[in-house]
This record gives C-alpha cells, sequence and structure tokens, in this order.
C-alpha cells in the first residue's frame, strides 16, 4: 500500500502532473500531432498583420504567446508554453473550480495540488504500520535473520522495479511520443528512481553484511583460540 501511495502521489506532483497534463492536453488538441506547424504558421500570418505583441490563440481562455515566442520558439515549445497557461491554474487551484468548469475539465480537475498533498499525507501514515512491522520483524529474527528478514522484504518491493527503471533510462531505445512524450517517461522514471534504488541498495547491503560478519567473526575468534 505504501509503494502505491508513493507512486501515485510522485505522479500528482508539480515536476511530474504539470508537464504531462501539458503535453496531453496540448497533444488532443493538436489533430496533426504536437509538431506540426500549420496552425502556427497561421497564428504567424495573423501576428504580422497586426500591431500587437501578443496573441490569445485558444478561444476563451487567457493563454497567451508573444510575437518572440512565435520566430524563437518550435511548434512543438509554444503549444506546451500556450497549454501550460491552462494546465498549471487548474494543478494549484483545482478547489476554487465550479462544478460545470471542473465537469469540463474531467480528471484533469482531480491533478491538483490539494490531491497530491492529501496523497503524501497518506503515505507517510502508511509507513507507521511497516516500520512496526519490520521492526517486529528484526527483534524476532535470530542471529543473521534480523538481517536476512529486513532485505527480503526490501528486495522483494525494491528489485524488479529497480530493474525496470534502470533499463528504461539507461538501456531501453528512445520512446517514441505517444499519450506520454519520451521526455515525460524519462522525468518519470527520473522521480520515481531513487525511492526503489535505495531499498534496493539498503536490502542487497543487508545481505552482503552477513558473509562480511561472519569473516569478522571468525577472524577475530582465531586469536582467542590460539591463545588458549
Amino acid at each position: 500500500m505504501s509503494t502505491i501511495l508513493f507512486i501515485a502521489s510522485t505522479l500528482l506532483s508539480p515536476n511530474i502532473a504539470v508537464p504531462t497534463a501539458t503535453y496531453v492536453v496540448a497533444s488532443q488538441f493538436s489533430k496533426n500531432g504536437i509538431d506540426d506547424a500549420t496552425d502556427i504558421n497561421k497564428i504567424k500570418n495573423e501576428l504580422k498583420k497586426s500591431d500587437k505583441t501578443e496573441f490569445h490563440p485558444i478561444e476563451g481562455s487567457s493563454a497567451t504567446i508573444t510575437k518572440k515566442d512565435i520566430t524563437s520558439l518550435s511548434p512543438r515549445e509554444i503549444r506546451l508554453k500556450l497549454f501550460g497557461q491552462i494546465v498549471e491554474p487548474i494543478y494549484y487551484g483545482a478547489e476554487k473550480l465550479d462544478k460545470n468548469i471542473a465537469q469540463q475539465y474531467g480528471a484533469l480537475a482531480m491533478l491538483n495540488e490539494k490531491t497530491h498533498q492529501s496523497l503524501m499525507t497518506f503515505f507517510w501514515v502508511s509507513l507507521i504500520p511497516v516500520v512496526l512491522f519490520m521492526t517486529g520483524l528484526v527483534l524476532f529474527s535470530h542471529r543473521y535473520g534480523r538481517l536476512v528478514s529486513p532485505a527480503v522484504m526490501l528486495l522483494m518491493f525494491g528489485l524488479l522495479p529497480s530493474l525496470l527503471l534502470f533499463f528504461i533510462s539507461s538501456v531501453a531505445p528512445p520512446i517514441k511520443d505517444g499519450f506520454l512524450s519520451h521526455d515525460q517517461i524519462m522525468n518519470i522514471t527520473k522521480m520515481l528512481s531513487p525511492f526503489f534504488y535505495s531499498m534496493f541498495i539498503v536490502g542487497t547491503g543487508l545481505l552482503l553484511a552477513i558473509p562480511a560478519i561472519k569473516l569478522i567473526t571468525k577472524i577475530v575468534k582465531k586469536p582467542n583460540s590460539s591463545k588458549k
């Protein structure tokens, strides 16, 4: 349960939820793909004919784009900047949305800071029984079992996710843009990795400590036995 809550709260953190939701919304409103320049060229032509330095290309939205943005940014960057101005206020102020607007945005309205903070609270509370269980496991285990038991638990939850995250970030070929972009997938991997890598490293360290302790114990016992 703690692992699921951690993943959910991480996915709803501002570093992931805002850019991911921005990309998804921008993709939905881009018929020919987020990199298509057709609509952007139309905006360029309108700006050339106008004396305005700013433009509001999305009807019913205050999201703005400037002449400088149009000339210096790629179609993808322009779309992400525009739709980011729509998504970010929803994330940080979703509780202020009235029922009609919340219904219009659907699941996007649930991807907000308040939900993230609630999940983080549940995550920390869920760690209490985990810590109590691990403590009891260590106290009631015998000899090296005090190291083996928590190590097995940590590796049970940390090994496979660690291998998967490492494969995605280091071994797998670049992922084509789909529901999520390659950059978004790499960002999610980067945010989740420390948690699972830590479990894997600590669990492996505990198992490796057993032969080290046995070796040290033998070395310490040898001088004592020779004195006798």
